[in-house]
C-alpha cells in the first residue's frame, strides 16, 4: 500500500508535533515498513524549508512530494520589473492570505495528488485532497475545551480540521482522554477513533554531571537551582499561574534558593507571563532563554530539580514524560490526558489553583524521599512508552483503515465548489487590495510636492 504523510505541521512548530512527525518517521524506515511511506509538503519545491524539516535526514527530505496549486502562484516581485516597494507589499499580503485561506480549497480542488497514495495520514490541517483512504491524527481538542486560551488565528486554523475526522476512515489520537473527547464533541463513534501513545526520544536519558554542569553554566543558569517549564509561552500552558505558584512558593519556603526557568518560545499572550514577573517582583529569580536546541534538552532538564508543567489542556504531554526519562521529578496539571500519561510517577495539582500548585513544588524540593521515589517511579514509567510501538499501532491502524473502507466506503465531499470559493476570494482580493486601496496609495505618493507661501 501507498502511503501519503502530511508533513505541513513540521514547518510551523519545533515541540510536540514535530517530535510525533520525526520520530514516526524514523520508526517506519527502522522497521522495514511493508508500505511504500511518501511524505507530502504543501508548497513549492525549490522553496527553501526551516532547519526542523531538514533534521529529518536526507533520505526523507528527499523523499518529500510537493503539492502546489495549477497555475502556480507566482510573485510579482519574480516578474514585475519595478516598483519594488509596491510588488513587495503585495507579495507579503498574498502569500499570507494563500497560507491562511485559499490554499486549503483550491487544492481540495485537485482531482488527485501526483502518483496518488493510497492511503494518506493527514496530521490535524485539512490542506490536501482526500485520498481513497483517509486517516487523520487530532492532537487534542483544546481549541474547543479551553477556546479563551487560544488565538483566534489558531482557532481558525484547527477547526477547519476538524471536518477531517468525519469524512476520514479512522481517527488516531495520543490519548485515551482525548480519544473519548473527539466522540463526545465530534460525534463520532468511538469504534473509529484509535488512541496512539507517543513517547520519549531515546536521547532523553540520564546525563553525566559534567554534561549538565556545561549546560546550565551555557544558559547562565550555574549559580543556583532551578526549577524549569518547558514548552510555548503561551496561554493554553498557564504559566501566568506557574508564576503566581512559584511566588507563593519563594514566601512559603524561603530556606529554597531555586529560580524558575521558562524555556520556549514565546507565543500568544506570551506578554502576560512576563507581566507577572513584574507585577510580583520576580525579575531576578525567574528566567526565559526561549528555544532550546535538542542537543541540550536532556542536560537542562536533568538538570532541574523539578520540571513544573501546569497546561490546561494536553492532548498527551511530552515534557513529563522526557523529564521522567532525565531522571527528573514532575509536578503536573490533574487535568486531561497528563494523570493517564504520569500515572502515579508524578504529583499532579488542580492547575486553575495557584496555592494547590505551589504546596506540590514545596512538597517534591523539600522531601528527599518524596523525590527520590518520583524519580524511580518515573524511571519506570517512561518504559512503558516506546516509539516503535507508536509506529506499529500506526501501521496497524492504515490496515484497519483499508479494511474499513472496503467494508463500509465513506462518502466524500464535492471538489468543484471549493475551488470556486477560492476564485471569488481572490477576484475580491484583487479589487479591494490592488485596485481599491494600493493603486491609489501609490499614485498620491507621485504626485510632486507643492508649496504654498501665504502673502
Amino acid at each position: 500500500m501507498h502511503i501519503g504523510l502530511d508533513l505541513l505541521t513540521l514547518r510551523w512548530t519545533r515541540t510536540g508535533m514535530h517530535a510525533y512527525l520525526r520520530n514516526l518517521v524514523r520508526e517506519f524506515r527502522k522497521l522495514g515498513a511493508p508500505h511504500r511511506l511518501t511524505p507530502y509538503l504543501f508548497g513549492h519545491p525549490d522553496a527553501p524549508e526551516p532547519d526542523h524539516v531538514q533534521s529529518l535526514g536526507p533520505e526523507t527530505v528527499d523523499a518529500i512530494r510537493y503539492v502546489w496549486d495549477r497555475p502556480r502562484l507566482r510573485l510579482l516581485s519574480d516578474t514585475v520589473v519595478g516598483c519594488p516597494r509596491l510588488t513587495r507589499n503585495i507579495d507579503r499580503v498574498a502569500i499570507k492570505l494563500w497560507r491562511r485561506w485559499a490554499c486549503r480549497p483550491t487544492t481540495r480542488s485537485y482531482p488527485a495528488l501526483p502518483d496518488a497514495p493510497d492511503l494518506f495520514h493527514h496530521v490535524a490541517v485539512n490542506v490536501y485532497p482526500l485520498s481513497r483512504v483517509n486517516v487523520v491524527t487530532l492532537p487534542d481538542l483544546g481549541t474547543l475545551g479551553e477556546p479563551g486560551a487560544h488565538s483566534a488565528e489558531l482557532i481558525e486554523l484547527i477547526n477547519e480540521g476538524l471536518p477531517l475526522a468525519h469524512v476520514s476512515d479512522l481517527v488516531l489520537t495520543f490519548s485515551e482522554h482525548t480519544r473519548r473527547d473527539v466522540a463526545a464533541r465530534l460525534g463520532l463513534p468511538l469504534e473509529r477513533i484509535r488512541a496512539v501513545p507517543l513517547a520519549a526520544h531515546e536521547q532523553f536519558r540520564r546525563v553525566p554531571d559534567a554534561e549538565r554542569r556545561a549546560v546550565a553554566a551555557r544558559y547562565e543558569l550555574a549559580d543556583r537551582p532551578y526549577i524549569l517549564a518547558l514548552g510555548r509561552l503561551e496561554a493554553r500552558k498557564n504559566l501566568v499561574r506557574l508564576v503566581e505558584a512559584f511566588g507563593m512558593l519563594r514566601r512559603s519556603a524561603p530556606e529554597l534558593s531555586h529560580r524558575l526557568v521558562l524555556a520556549g518560545e514565546k507565543g500568544w499572550e506570551g506578554d502576560a507571563i512576563f507581566a507577572t514577573v513584574r507585577r510580583l517582583g520576580l525579575d531576578e529569580l525567574v528566567r526565559w532563554i526561549d528555544f532550546v536546541p535538542f542537543a541540550d534538552l536532556p542536560a537542562l532538564i536533568g538538570g532541574a530539580d523539578l520540571l513544573a508543567h501546569p497546561s490546561l489542556y494536553e492532548g498527551f504531554g511530552l515534557p513529563p514524560l522526557e523529564a521522567m526519562a532525565c531522571n527528573t521529578p514532575v509536578v503536573a496539571a490533574q487535568t486531561t490526558s497528563l494523570p493517564e500519561v504520569i500515572g502515579d510517577a508524578g504529583l499532579l495539582a488542580d492547575p486553575h489553583s495557584a496555592g494547590a500548585f505551589a504546596v506540590a513544588m514545596r512538597c517534591v524540593l523539600t522531601d528527599r524521599a518524596l523525590a527520590e521515589s518520583l524519580r524511580a517511579r518515573g524511571r519506570d514509567r517512561v518504559r512503558q512508552f516506546t516509539w516503535e510501538h507508536t509506529a506499529r499501532l500506526t501501521l496497524a491502524a492504515y490496515t484497519e483503515a483499508e479494511r474499513l473502507s472496503r467494508e463500509n466506503p465513506r462518502p466524500r465531499p464535492t471538489r468543484s465548489a471549493p475551488a470556486d470559493q477560492a476564485r471569488a476570494f481572490w477576484r475580491r482580493w484583487v479589487v479591494n487590495e490592488v485596485l481599491v486601496r494600493t493603486l491609489p496609495r501609490l499614485a498620491r505618493s507621485r504626485r510632486p510636492q507643492t508649496a504654498s507661501c501665504a502673502h
